[in-house]
């Protein structure tokens, strides 16, 4: 796992002691980490509502939104898949 993802785990419950395999720590980091949208780990915090949906599904639109924003800017910058 990327080191900015063990980071949390292993000071909260394992003393600091969990530690990322070498192999990871060799691996060059992904193109896509430059850009402030996409670091390896990120957490947003919505304020959105939850809506019913047709059909029984429950969509919190402001989170769709902000999904389907990231999604076009990724490929924009970065292409789609092959």
């Amino acid at each position: 796992m990327h080191k900015s993802i063990e980071r949390f785990p292993s000071r909260h419950f394992y003393g600091g002691e969990l530690m990322t395999a070498p192999a990871v720590n060799r691996r060059s980091a992904a193109p896509w980490h430059s850009d402030p949208c996409f670091p390896p780990l990120a957490v947003w915090d919505l304020n959105g509502c939850m809506r019913n949906e047709k059909g029984g599904g429950i969509c919190n639109v402001d989170e769709r939104d902000l999904i389907e924003r990231c999604l076009i800017h990724f490929v924009n910058k970065f292409g789609g898949c092959e």
